[in-house]
């Protein structure tokens, strides 16, 4: 007995030595599984969608980070100051933060990582390629951005911007296309490897299937007392496999995609909840402004007056609320008096006859409608507008697609279907964002923009509204924004998002703090989230 004792003590003893938690040792280590409805793009400067955005905020670290009511504030940048002119940015940043290799994360880092985002161009690169002009590491912990024009919410921005370790990416580079940087460690980093300083390093990832990390115990940030050791992120679609796997407790966050009945009867399993995330979300009908018929503004409005918006809150998103305008609700920002769509089949019939192809329909049928092959939901909206369209003579054809394809076709405003429904999240907590990501038209090419609007009075108000340093100001001037974009029509506005996800209450901690974060990624940091190994295996015994 004594021996027995004293060999669960060494166990105990090494367990703390190697940053493993008790249940660890004990075979019972703290995993957090959670699915999706696709597979994330592992490189941090490649990727821009929801998926992605979970994995960064786990694996990498950024400048600043949103805090209390989403404001922006010190992250590895402790603070900062801004020349003058307003065109010089200096970041002071955090001493010792590591990255997973164990080297120090310097201002060096930091310049490259812009760098890098710029010269690859994909991924939220967007943001900053028509804007930095340069980037300078002063000395090893003071990092300088100079901007070709002003630009107000500049440091909100950089939430989006991910931090590589350099050493990393050179060991890895492949030959490519930049020069001395070969392929800047694309190859290595879409392949599942990991250049980050985040709460976890990625270590395991196959395209639409999965991707997985394991806790980083040097984090400078620490974790909460039962952190997961590990994350598993599944691509994983099926209802009937998800409710098994949760009911097998094999699954601790279900994706947000399933259908209205599976969570009222995954809500009825013992220790699993339903958790309504509200975020900076909206859903919309993208439709390419220039491809006919849609490029007449009749004919789109008559579509917007001819949609059961009442039906999608009430039978597909149920936790939903019918958009009011052309950003979420819950942003700053928002404008609550622009007008408001509705189906009005007498307007619809109005705008359609005011159509320059009201004579001519059948030359331009069917309209296309691309949903994507992972989300009943976008194929349910799909079906509610063919009925719709038909009933003022439009014949709409639903296409499924994968995600792979429609981003491959929006690249060319040539290749750009019809119409596209897609959920588009605010890149930074300001309407702003959303209405550049949208409709302006140095955005255009993108799964989040396949509009192609192409407006010249857009994009001057866009880039007024961006070079407003006076938050108030610039938040005046994007309601203005919003009822030009509400009245031009180049979507159809649905829903402000709220998403539901079945989780396993019983056994892990989702912190409503956590869990309710509005902003792309962040509802998933999981160096918040408690996971109870035990009270997973008793849940499995009943």
């Amino acid at each position: 007995m004594k021996i027995t004792k004293v060999v669960m003590l060494v166990i105990w003893v090494l367990g703390l030595a190697l940053g493993l938690s008790f249940s660890g040792a004990w075979g019972l280590e703290r995993v957090l599984y959670y699915s999706t409805g696709s597979t994330a793009h592992p490189d941090p400067h490649m990727g821009t969608g929801y998926v992605d955005t979970t994995v960064y905020i786990n694996s990498y670290d950024s400048l600043v980070r949103p805090g209390k009511n989403y404001k922006v504030g010190p992250h590895i940048a402790t603070d900062w100051t801004v020349s003058d002119d307003r065109l010089t940015f200096t970041f002071n940043l955090r001493k010792g933060v590591l990255f997973h290799d164990s080297s120090e994360l310097t201002a060096e880092d930091v310049a490259f990582s812009m760098t890098r985002l710029i010269k690859l161009g994909r991924g939220f690169s967007f943001l900053f390629r028509d804007l930095v002009e340069s980037v300078e590491a002063t000395d090893k912990y003071t990092v300088r951005f100079k901007l070709k024009r002003q630009f107000g919410p500049f440091v909100s921005t950089l939430i989006r911007f991910f931090i590589v370790n350099k050493k990393c990416i050179l060991a890895n580079k492949k030959p490519g296309d930049f020069g001395e940087f070969g392929d800047y460690g694309v190859g290595y980093l879409m392949n599942g490897g990991d250049c980050g300083s985040g709460p976890y390093k990625i270590t395991g990832f196959v395209a639409q299937s999965h991707v997985h990390a394991e806790k980083f115990p040097k984090y400078w940030q620490g974790f909460a007392p039962n952190a997961p050791d590990r994350i598993e992120q599944t691509l994983l679609i099926d209802p009937t496999a998800l409710k098994t796997k949760m009911k097998l407790r094999e699954l601790d966050i279900s994706s947000m995609w399933m259908p209205t009945e599976w969570y009222a009867d995954v809500d009825k399993i013992e220790g699993i909840d339903i958790a309504y995330v509200p975020t900076f979300t909206q859903c919309y009908l993208q439709m390419n402004n220039q491809k006919p018929p849609l490029d007449d503004i009749h004919f789109r409005k008559a579509l917007a007056w001819a949609f059961d918006y009442k039906s999608v809150v009430e039978h597909i998103l149920p936790a939903s609320k019918q958009a009011v305008g052309s950003v979420p609700g819950r942003i700053v920002g928002h404008n609550p008096n622009v007008y408001q769509y509705r189906q009005d089949l007498k307007k619809a019939e109005e705008e359609l006859k005011k159509s320059k192809y009201y004579k001519e329909l059948k030359k331009y049928m069917p309209i296309e409608l691309v949903w994507l092959n992972t989300m009943p939901s976008e194929e349910k909206i799909g079906l509610l507008m063919k009925r719709d369209a038909a009933k003022i003579g439009i014949d709409v054809e639903l296409i499924k697609e994968p995600w792979v394809r429609i981003i491959e076709e929006v690249s060319n405003v040539n290749t750009t279907r019809h119409v596209y429904a897609i959920f588009v999240s605010a890149d930074y907590p300001e309407a702003i964002s959303l209405l550049y990501t949208k409709w302006h038209s140095k955005a255009t090419g993108k799964w989040s923009q396949s509009e192609w609007l192409q407006n010249p009075e857009v994009d001057k108000m866009i880039d007024d509204a961006l070079s407003t340093f006076d938050t108030e100001e610039r938040i005046n001037k994007s309601k203005k924004l919003q009822e030009k974009i509400v009245d031009l029509a180049p979507s159809i506005f649905l829903v402000d998002n709220v998403e539901m996800h079945a989780y396993q209450s019983g056994c892990i901690d989702w912190p409503k703090e956590v869990r309710e974060n509005p902003i792309m990624g962040y509802a998933y940091e999981a160096r918040l989230i408690s996971v109870y190994p035990e009270k997973r295996e008793e849940l499995r015994k009943k």
